[in-house]
């Protein structure tokens, strides 16, 4: 009629150590600075040297020579700067759903090196602050993984 199992009877399940690993704290610390790094060298980094070259820059409007979704070591923007035709480049990234070939495209140029150019909307605190959450977000993954292996340590401290 009635099954009774036995619950001791059964072998205990065991479980893999897959999920101490990725919950050790030392891995989010590691994690933590390489994000920090990544985000700091390819994001803000840049916007903060745009934002010191040229925010005192001439402004000008440049035509795209190429779309965007094609250009893979930036896209060839054409501007005049004192009477003379130049060609520089802006990152493809900048520019993919926003601009097509032959549109106008504002810009900043220094004026000693008119191939040194960036979106005038790519200049100033927003994109600082903008750039600046990837790096944020690894140190709150750093200091978290810290406060977990402090956390883990005063339980082996208190452990006879």
């Amino acid at each position: 009629m009635g099954e009774t199992t036995n619950r001791r009877a059964q072998p205990p399940v065991a479980r893999s150590n897959r999920h101490r690993v990725l919950g050790h704290p030392g891995v989010h610390f590691a994690l933590g600075t390489v994000v920090v790094a990544l985000g700091t060298w390819w994001f803000l980094v840049p916007a903060v040297r745009d934002t010191i070259d040229l925010e005192h820059g001439v402004r000008a409007v440049a035509t795209l020579q190429e779309e965007p979704a094609d250009c893979s070591g930036g896209c060839p923007v054409a501007f005049d700067a004192a009477g003379t035709s130049v060609v520089g480049r802006l990152p493809a990234y900048q520019l993919i759903k926003r601009f097509h070939e032959g549109y106008s495209v504002p810009i900043r140029y220094q004026p000693e090196h008119p191939e040194r150019i960036a979106l005038e909307d790519s200049i100033g605190m927003g994109p600082i602050i903008f750039t600046s959450i990837l790096p944020l977000l690894g140190l709150l993954m750093i200091t978290l993984s810290w406060a977990a292996w402090i956390r883990s340590w005063r339980r082996r401290l208190r452990t006879p």
